[in-house]
């Protein structure tokens, strides 16, 4: 051997040493304790395990184990490929337009088969959506998003036993919400398809291609196994066990001794009387997707102009409502943290300081009259009107507000209005100020767009500041700007200076596991047990 050669294999062999280092010290998967068996404890059994027929957050927590879709979206809102080789985009190529109309083409993983064996195939997709939309088998909820969006399809065209594409019927830009559980078509073949329904045996022993197989469940006890032929990775745990009973003395006490991992229906308050050690338990308080935000009219007279909007937001203490809840937090931003949307920026601008919100007010000549406290310009009073819904905590920021701006010499008043007659109570400009409602955050612009478009106007949509700004809609009405990072940033910037709506609160909830219970990775969008299969206990 020449001494070339030997430098070569020393050096070859040092470069393979470091990255084996660098891999298995950084990547949290190569560390983990390969088997063992999570217990989860939750109060509320599922009804069924068939997604056509029954959807609470108990059984959607289990659906996630036992079935697959095409695309999920992780805990950063990031979406990822499942069942699907890849993310149809506009950027591969696999998603565009053809006579106005949304086609995507999907294809899907040779290694993905069902837990009795059988190959996950393009037949299976289109049996999910015929199933979803066959009027003669009664889901659930009629008139979800998820079936609504499966309506908007107007054929499946099944290229080969693993392509496919989809043709809707229209403009469609939800596509990967779509198909988040896929059902097997040969489990039901036996049977005609009208008579899917509730008394189906499929409901109670469901078959799927999830990272755990449906092995046995009765008596408040839910048992599933890893799937060893899992097309991603093999689970790292062994079994995952499901407990359905109410909470007591004696769950606490397993828990407190880790020998239950996760309560998932409880919160640190359902246990705080009952607790005696903290130690193995770990307190994750987590942002929700349903925020509480305030809306400007723009097209009224007396907050068309923006600096009233920004003395009125400066003039809002959030934590002094916020201390009066524990289901919410001080909130700053219409998107969840960990959306690339996210942006605090109108914190910096529009902090509680009531100085600020006086000098605005005289700014614009709004003058304290001393003969009735209510400022004026131009003898006109500065009375304002609030429409919130009968929500406690809206309901409580009214008058909070209400209180707080008689002393900045505002008069407001407040109308409290039923959900189903909300938008009409909003349709006509010249009936309301301001109005405080309850919205589903935002993780991408197009639910920015259903509340800020001009397009949604109230009672169209849910623009209800009525704002209307040329460049935020040139990026709503162009599917390439709409989700594009710098023109969202933008949209932000100018939401910041016009202020047409004011995020003030989110609410969150705490989430309990045992401290030995790695990889857990809170998901709002999926349920937190979107990614068991890279959970560990050590």
């Amino acid at each position: 051997m020449t001494k070339n050669t030997m430098k070569k294999i020393i050096y070859f062999y040092i470069l393979f040493l470091i990255c084996f280092t660098v891999v298995f010290s950084t990547n949290p998967s190569y560390a983990y304790k390969a088997g063992g068996v999570l217990i989860i404890h939750n109060e509320k059994e599922p009804k069924l395990l068939n997604p056509l027929f029954a959807n609470s957050e108990s059984e959607k927590s289990v659906y996630n184990l036992i079935y697959s879709g095409l695309v999920g979206i992780d805990d950063n809102f990031n979406d990822y490929p499942d069942l699907a080789s890849y993310v149809p985009s506009i950027y591969n190529k696999c998603v565009y337009k053809e006579n106005a109309k949304t086609v995507v083409l999907y294809k899907l993983r040779d290694e993905a088969f069902w837990h009795d064996g059988k190959p996950v195939t393009t037949s299976d997709i289109k049996f999910t959506w015929e199933s979803y939309t066959n009027p003669n088998i009664k889901k659930t909820v009629e008139d979800s998003d998820e079936i609504e969006g499966y309506k908007q399809i107007e054929k499946i065209e099944e290229i080969d036993s693993k392509t496919f594409k989809i043709y809707f019927k229209g403009i469609y830009p939800n596509y990967k919400r779509l198909f988040r559980y896929v059902l097997p078509k040969h489990a039901f073949t036996l049977r005609n398809i009208n008579g899917i329904n509730e008394e189906n045996p499929f409901n109670l022993k469901p078959i799927g291609s999830g990272a755990f197989v449906f092995t046995d469940w009765k008596n408040g006890k839910l048992i599933l196994d890893a799937n060893l032929k899992y097309y991603k990775v093999r689970p790292h745990l062994d079994q995952i066990i499901y407990i359905y009973k109410k909470l007591d003395r004696d769950i606490v006490n397993q828990f407190e001794k880790g020998q239950i991992q996760y309560l998932e229906s409880n919160s640190m308050n359902d246990i705080k009387d009952v607790i005696t050690s903290d130690k193995n338990i770990k307190a994750l308080e987590i942002p929700q997707l349903t925020m509480i935000e305030l809306a400007f009219n723009t097209e009224s007279s007396k907050l068309k102009n923006k600096n009233i909007r920004k003395a009125l937001a400066s003039s809002i203490d959030r934590q002094e409502i916020v201390k009066n809840f524990r289901s919410i937090k001080s909130y700053w931003s219409d998107s969840q943290p960990n959306s690339f949307l996210f942006n605090e920026s109108i914190k910096e601008s529009y902090a509680y300081n009531l100085n600020y919100a006086q000098y605005l007010l005289e700014l614009e000549n709004w003058k304290f009259d001393d003969s009735d406290g209510i400022r004026k310009n131009n003898k006109i009073p500065l009375d304002l009107k609030l429409i919130t819904d009968v929500n406690v905590i809206n309901r409580q920021t009214a008058d909070y507000l209400k209180d707080t701006w008689s002393h900045l010499g505002i008069n407001l008043s407040i109308e409290v209005v039923e959900p189903e007659n909300f938008s009409n109570a909003l349709k006509n400009k010249d009936d309301y100020d301001i109005v405080i409602y309850t919205r589903r955050m935002a993780i991408d612009g197009y639910d920015r767009a259903n509340y800020l478009s001009y397009k949604n106007i109230v009672p169209i949509g849910k623009n209800y500041s009525r704002f209307d700004n040329a460049e935020v809609e040139a990026i709503f009405s162009d599917s390439t700007r709409i989700n594009n990072y710098s023109d969202e940033k933008k949209v932000s910037s100018i939401l910041n200076e016009e202020i047409p709506v004011l995020p003030l609160f989110t609410y969150v909830k705490n989430v309990l596991v045992s401290k030995h219970l790695n990889n857990f990775r809170p998901n709002i969008i999926y349920g937190n047990t979107w990614n068991s299969f890279e959970w560990w206990l050590d």
